[in-house]
């Protein structure tokens, strides 16, 4: 029999866009085009309610709350009763402040999905926790330690965390033109076409490993073994690391190397910006997850990553790329340039690491979970 579609309301207030948005966002528009009917919740302005316009999903922009406010969840409520949703699902913890009481305004009392990140948020011997987490039908966790750590802080039960993992669509990463597109890439950067280029992608803040990756990248051009590669490092600064990624740039300047190690922003094409590298690091200090390791792995590219809950599971203890210890710039620089001079090592890498997407973290393999879910919650007797 044909699941009936359902009325889902994703929401998130955050001011950024990043892996956990995009994210959301591609569950969102995928549910969309297999049929369920999908509307957005945001924050006025937000480049999620603008990513929800370009998918072409109705946005509804209103003032979140990270704290217990009757007017924002009256505002949310309304709008769950007048479009008749039957699942709310988010993913920034915060927002359990304003979707748990306008769901239990809107009647929606255990039809609310929380994707946890790295911080299930708040604890059970608060009476507030308790009710908010009260009004929740379900919590996904997208590892195994991400769901043990929901254990611990929550007390839940086994059985009350879902373990499904996040996922990349591979089609974009695997179209036709992307070397084309490539090239034209790197020709701003000034970046030669055959240049061996080592990279990576996020927001720029401390978390990231940034600095690590800028230290390790002038020790090896410094040197003599990988004297003709890149750095490239992108995405975008916030307001509040600004004057601390100038001091990154500033840094690589006074070694006389602002040609070779290069910041060109946010990226938009994120399967050309993959097809422009040789190689990708995720150099942070605690990544969740890590989607843009997805992205990279399924462009057919080998991963350095420091250990972490995502980049552990996502690589597989090893076996699917390179895991070091966060902040160990010397680590980072004998692993890069192993791969950099190991032709074979890298394509190695890279096949395992391709086939261990296709085979856990695609959109084939986790939508139909996220689908199951919101099925079965939707269906749950408050």
């Amino acid at each position: 029999m044909m699941m009936e579609p359902i009325r889902l309301l994703s929401a998130s207030s955050s001011p950024s866009f990043g892996g956990l948005e995009r994210f959301q966002m591609e569950i969102a528009r995928n549910l969309a085009a297999r049929g369920h009917v999908v509307e957005i919740a945001a924050a006025p302005g937000s480049p999620f309610a603008a990513a929800g316009r370009v998918a072409g999903l109705p946005v509804h922009e209103s003032r979140f709350h990270s704290y217990l406010s009757p007017l924002s969840a009256w505002r949310l409520a309304r709008l769950m009763t007048s479009r008749e949703i039957e699942v709310v699902h988010y993913r920034l913890s915060r927002n359990i402040w304003a979707m748990a009481p306008a769901a239990r305004i809107a009647g929606l009392k255990g039809k609310v999905v929380h994707t946890l990140g790295m911080n299930p948020g708040g604890k059970l011997d608060n009476p507030v926790h308790r009710w908010l987490r009260n009004t929740l039908g379900a919590f996904v966790a997208p590892t195994p330690e991400t769901a043990a750590k929901a254990a611990r802080v929550w007390g839940m039960e086994e059985d009350e965390v879902t373990i499904i993992p996040n996922f990349v669509t591979p089609a974009p990463f695997e179209a036709g033109g992307l070397e084309r597109e490539a090239v034209a890439l790197r020709a701003p950067w000034g970046i030669p076409e055959k240049a061996p280029v080592v990279g990576m992608v996020a927001r720029l803040e401390p978390a990231k490993g940034i600095d690590t990756f800028v230290r390790s990248a002038i020790t090896i051009l410094q040197g003599e073994q990988a004297e003709d590669a890149y750095f490239v490092i992108g995405g975008p600064v916030t307001k509040e690391w600004r004057s601390w990624t100038d001091d990154l740039k500033e840094s690589v300047a006074s070694a006389g190397l602002a040609d070779r190690i290069v910041f060109p922003g946010h990226q938009e094409n994120m399967p050309a910006f993959m097809k422009t590298l040789d190689l990708f690091v995720l150099p942070s200090r605690k990544e969740t997850f890590g989607i843009v390791l997805l992205e990279a792995m399924i462009s057919g590219k080998a991963v350095v990553a420091c250990h972490g809950p995502g980049p552990d599971y996502i690589l597989d203890g090893g076996e699917a790329g390179l895991l070091i210890e966060p902040d160990d710039q010397e680590a980072l620089s004998r692993a890069t340039l192993a791969l950099l001079s190991d032709h074979n090592r890298r394509e190695s890498l890279a096949a395992a690491g391709r086939a261990r997407v296709r085979k856990h973290f695609t959109d084939e393999v986790v939508l139909p979970a996220y689908e199951a879910l919101f099925d079965r919650v939707r269906s749950l007797t408050p």
